[in-house]
């Protein structure tokens, strides 16, 4: 006759339809593993057991969800919608924005760097411990060879 051993511990958890879609909602929401399962008052490992089909997809059907709101949005004529989906996803089509920048009368960009005394002094010492000698003066345009 064989004794029936006490396992003891937590009774196994059992996911529900209400702790799957508060897993799925956590995890859009962008909560990480660890806090999900806390919240949903199990351990990490029995979350990844359990809900691994939400850890995986969860944000994926997500954003699937939005897309496809935004297009039915889009062809039932809402502007913003329009103007979105274009700018995302009209750019093979020629749909796109761009911000060019150019210089005085649209010549190219003119930049101009200025170094204090004291950084082309830090500079000139940098440089000359580097070469070695201290004929590498002047690099920074404002010591003296």
């Amino acid at each position: 006759m064989t004794a029936e051993k006490n396992k003891g511990g937590r009774p196994p958890h059992r996911p529900t339809d209400e702790t799957r879609a508060q897993a799925r909602a956590l995890i859009v929401a962008g909560i990480n593993q660890p806090e999900i399962a806390r919240i949903i008052g199990i351990s990490e490992p029995t979350l990844v057991k359990h809900y691994a089909e939400e850890l995986a997809v969860g944000l994926d059907k997500t954003i699937a969800n939005v897309a496809n709101t935004l297009v039915q949005k889009a062809l039932n004529g809402d502007t913003a919608s329009i103007i979105f989906f274009l700018k995302v996803r009209g750019k093979k089509y020629g749909w796109s924005e761009r911000l060019e920048v150019t210089g005085q009368d649209g010549g190219p960009m003119q930049h101009e760097h200025t170094l204090s005394d004291e950084a082309a002094a830090n500079l000139d010492a940098i440089a000359s411990r580097l070469a070695g000698s201290a004929g590498a003066a002047g690099v920074a345009g404002k010591g003296e060879a």
